[in-house]
């Protein structure tokens, strides 16, 4: 083997092969994660900070004032969930009179409807949720079905990936693109440089995002004219 990409966005088990990686100096490239200082690899990711930004901007110009954020599990091998999470935090302390707080899943990942219903049942009561996926989005969606919540009447809902099943939610999930494709291509060609210069310093890549509107979104219920 030549060179090695990964996509642990997901995965978990990769990690413990850290190591043995960096003892072979096998040229790694990864998407959506930041290694360990032992390891020195190449990485592209989506521009995490610029998307939220547009995404909390979004919520704030419709009226919402009390945001909050579902994330996933947050262990050492998901990265991406306490970067998102964390931009989403900054941004809307960034907005005059936004108050955010964020709900985590279990280190098993197996409550997630659970953590969905008690984010919106509690008392709090946001108007807006972000979920740092499409996949922690789609719980709000089941947890609000359950208790006769209506999207985006009572609450509006945001994810991030604009991955396959968004646009068939009902109502379609407004999104950011991240543009994979274009990750896949470029965290490619980084590996295919530094397979002909393995000296070089290893290299971090940011595409950008695109907000995909949908009907998830909607006025916040306060501000509403109704």
């Amino acid at each position: 083997m030549d060179g090695l990409l990964l996509w642990p966005a997901y995965a978990v088990a990769f990690s413990e092969h850290f190591p043995e990686l960096a003892n072979r100096i096998v040229p790694v490239g990864a998407i959506e994660h930041v290694f360990p200082p032992e390891l020195s690899a190449d990485r592209v990711e989506s521009d995490d900070q610029h998307g939220v930004d547009m995404l909390v901007k979004h919520l704030a110009e419709l009226g919402h004032r009390r945001l909050a954020c579902l994330s996933t599990r947050e262990i050492t091998a998901q990265t991406w969930a306490v970067r998102r999470r964390e931009c989403f935090e900054q941004a809307s302390k960034a907005q005059p009179g936004v108050t955010c707080k964020s709900w985590r899943l279990n280190r098993d990942g197996d409550n997630g409807v659970q953590v969905a219903r008690d984010l919106l049942t509690s008392p709090f009561k946001p108007t807006a949720v972000f979920g740092v996926s499409d996949h922690e989005a789609r719980l709000i969606y089941q947890a609000a079905d359950e208790l006769a919540v209506r999207v985006p009447e009572d609450v509006s809902v945001v994810g991030f990936g604009n991955l396959d099943f968004a646009a068939t939610l009902s109502p379609g999930l407004t999104t950011l693109d991240r543009k994979p494709a274009v990750m896949g291509r470029l965290l490619g060609e980084l590996l295919i440089a530094r397979l002909s210069h393995p000296e070089q310093t290893a290299s971090t890549v940011q595409v950008d995002v695109e907000m995909i509107t949908r009907g998830s979104t909607g006025p916040a219920v306060e501000y509403s004219e109704a």
